[in-house]
């Protein structure tokens, strides 16, 4: 994805495999309401 794209962030979920929403909702919520934060808060560049 970085080919095409200019903010491409990974995240490894440790102890998820191929279920994270059941075996880690949590950290599921936390990663992309952690990227999207700057653009809520008006602070993206």
């Amino acid at each position: 994805m970085s080919s095409i794209a200019q903010n491409v962030q990974t995240l490894v979920v440790p102890g998820a495999g191929h279920w994270v929403a059941e075996q880690a909702p949590e950290a599921l919520l936390a990663a992309p309401t952690a990227f999207l934060a700057p653009y809520r808060d008006g602070t993206a560049r």
